[in-house]
């Protein structure tokens, strides 16, 4: 394997401004960190963190440099054990074969309340791997399959050049302008999906689904969810059946289309030719399809 490593120690007191904090019965020694290395063009970027939120935005005015902002926080029973883990603790930036890979790693292992947030700026990436826990993770203006997993966090995905898939939990998703496929499954987080060109399949609980199709869609979408409305919106153009299901909710259809059945529990409808099934399930809760022309 082709490896150049960076470890950034947090003792390198000319990036770093720390602080303390206490976190129920555990103290928590916190510190910034900012780096920049050289950026390779068109190289994806695996970012694995805890307790922490992930940024990764495309800035094409930055040239031929990556811009990397950390907050890295490490708890202890004392003040003096937590500053120490502090000290201890190491961001590693690799490059492993063409690919920047990011992530912190604690003294002895990371303990309950140990955290990193990172900021990444960069002119391109494209492929993208960011794994954390009770984080958010925000992507915009990149390429590549983004693979996007998180715990109690939303996701964001904007300007997107390639298929993305986000599991997360209790966080809800947003995604818009996506030139590829969006495969998204959440728990207790609504779901809004704006301008997917490619495959869409949208699954979440106790939350609501909405999505806006753009004007080319061709390809088709699978929504589930239950306790949770579902709306979509699809062009009067677009290929195939539409059929929704709800135990208990209402059923509202507008705009254009070939009603094949209505029901309080559901629908068919027949827009453009060809194409193929598309599904908006539910519980006890509304489905609504707007046709627009």
């Amino acid at each position: 394997m082709n490896r150049v490593t960076r470890t950034v120690a947090l003792l390198l007191l000319i990036f770093i401004a720390g602080c303390t904090c206490c976190t129920g019965n555990r103290v928590t020694a916190k510190a910034d960190l900012h780096q920049t290395l050289d950026h390779q063009t068109g190289s994806p970027i695996d970012i694995r963190t805890r307790n922490g939120s992930v940024s990764v935005v495309a800035d094409p005015t930055l040239g031929d440099q990556v811009v990397i902002d950390a907050t890295i926080k490490a708890s202890g029973s004392t003040l003096a054990e937590a500053q120490t883990r502090l000290d201890g603790t190491v961001l590693h930036i690799d490059r492993e074969d063409g690919r920047l890979v990011i992530h912190p790693e604690w003294p002895g292992g990371a303990q309950s309340n140990d955290g990193c947030n990172l900021r990444i700026r960069l002119p391109d990436a494209v492929g993208v791997t960011i794994t954390s826990s009770n984080g958010s993770i925000t992507i915009a203006g990149l390429a590549g399959t983004a693979d996007l997993t998180t715990s109690n966090g939303f996701v964001s995905v904007d300007q997107h050049d390639g298929d993305v898939i986000i599991v997360t939990a209790n966080g809800s998703v947003g995604c818009s302008t996506v030139t590829g496929s969006c495969d998204v499954r959440s728990s207790n987080g609504a779901l809004t999906l704006t301008d997917i060109t490619g495959p869409v399949v949208g699954r979440t609980n106790n939350a609501s689904i909405t999505l806006r199709l753009p004007d080319s869609a061709a390809d088709s979408f699978r929504l589930k969810t239950s306790n949770g409305f579902i709306t979509a919106t699809a062009p009067a153009e677009f290929p195939g059946l539409i059929t929704g299901s709800t135990s208990n909710g209402r059923v509202t259809i507008t705009g254009p289309g070939e009603i094949h059945s209505k029901s309080r529990n559901g629908f068919t409808v027949k827009l453009g030719e060809g194409g193929q099934t598309s599904s908006m399930t539910t519980s006890n809760a509304s489905l609504r399809l707007d046709v627009v022309e």
